[in-house]
């Protein structure tokens, strides 16, 4: 059965059966180098950009891990940046996870796995059939119990976190030192590991870039590991131009509709979002913004839209619609709209529906020309909705 969006539902943070799973396989990630980046916000771009700068610069055989997905599973999974096939996909899930003949049933450890955990023993067995040098992954939740954490430090070659915010506290902890513990569970003995400072966000050679904090951890990492490798500005515009062309679901304006997809689904990525909706608008004058709404139940979206609302909502003139989305853990769409009610004017400029179809055909039924539409709060959400634009 090809997995679809739910692979993610069941979270267990762990490292036991994972390992147990990996060594019946002989190891695969010991095959191949590692890069190996957490964070709460700007993971899979830090990933992308990475995977830019190796290809650009390297003969390497890069391969890349990242999570979730927005339509199908085969996104998570590169080689030189290209996705794996759905029919190689759907070979390694069922030769691994399916078959009688695989030592995971034999053993029994196969059903004993969640969906991430299944998902990552599959990227380490395709990377070590396609003899990759080297494996950039994304944490997917956390660091120091997550399914990634299993690769040996000595195949290593760098750690780095992204950025730390209030996400996930009923599993990582409550305060940002308990979520940055449990994000620091990454590092490992004699392997670098990199961070940007706050002198070295403030200096961002783009500043109105959202994308530009992500792409100087990027290159600090590669430069950090390449001994008197520099690289130059212009390649970063390259890399910059390369990144928007191909990263979908961050910040992803279709200008010829006036669409922008994101999903943001914490209050920083909520704060960054209200920024780009505000340098948008600024160089468009939109008539009117419409709002495409869906949280998961475990999201502070209080506070995540206060975040985009601020500065960038009329009440009098934009349009918000909230939806349920096809996962059992979505948020009920009229729990967000009694939140609106409450704390906003204009109770008639707000909807609520049961599927992101009747969403999307209401936004579009109200949408103008000149008027701006904001899909955002569930990757989910883009993903059901993002081919029918």
């Amino acid at each position: 059965m090809f997995p679809d969006h739910n692979i993610d539902n069941n979270i267990e943070l762990g490292l036991e059966n994972i390992k147990e799973a990996l060594a019946l396989l002989f190891n695969p990630q010991n095959n191949f180098f590692s890069i190996h980046i957490a964070g709460t916000n700007g993971k899979g771009s830090v990933c992308r950009f990475l995977e830019l700068i190796y290809l650009k610069f390297t003969d390497l055989k890069i391969a890349k891990y990242t999570s979730p997905h927005l339509v199908s599973p085969c996104e998570r999974f590169h080689i030189n940046g290209e996705m794996i096939s759905e029919t190689r996909f759907q070979n390694l899930w069922t030769k691994l996870f399916e078959s009688t003949d695989s030592i995971l049933i034999k053993e029994n450890i196969a059903d004993k796995l969640t969906g991430f955990e299944k998902m990552t023993v599959l990227a380490f067995e395709y990377f070590k059939e396609e003899n990759v040098d080297l494996a950039i992954l994304e944490v997917g939740l956390g660091g120091r119990l997550d399914a990634t954490n299993i690769i040996s430090p000595s195949k290593t070659l760098a750690t780095a976190i992204t950025s730390i915010g209030m996400d996930h506290m009923h599993l990582l902890g409550e305060t940002l030192a308990e979520i940055r513990k449990e994000k620091e569970g990454i590092k490992k003995p004699s392997v670098p590991h990199f961070e940007l400072t706050e002198e070295e966000r403030r200096h961002d050679l783009f500043p109105n870039d959202p994308f530009g904090d992500n792409l100087n951890l990027a290159i600090k990492i590669y430069e950090g590991i390449n001994d008197e490798f520099i690289i130059a500005n212009k390649f970063r515009y390259e890399f910059c131009a390369d990144f928007k062309k191909t990263y979908s679901g961050r910040f992803e304006f279709m200008q010829d509709k006036n669409i922008l997809l994101d999903a943001a689904h914490n209050v920083p990525a909520s704060e960054k979002l209200n920024k780009f909706i505000k340098i948008l608008d600024s160089h468009n004058s939109f008539n009117k913004k419409i709002f495409l709404i869906a949280y998961l139940q475990d999201k502070d979206y209080q506070n995540c839209l206060k975040e985009i609302f601020s500065e960038t909502y009329d009440a009098e003139r934009d349009i918000v619609i909230f939806s349920k989305v096809k996962n059992n853990r979505s948020l009920d769409a009229e729990t967000l709209k009694e939140f609106m009610e409450k704390n906003y004017k204009h109770k008639n400029n707000i909807f609520a529906f049961d599927n992101s179809e009747t969403a999307f055909n209401k936004a579009k039924e109200l949408k103008c020309e000149k008027d701006l539409l904001i899909i955002t709060g569930s990757i989910y959400l883009l993903g059901e909705i993002k081919f029918k634009i």
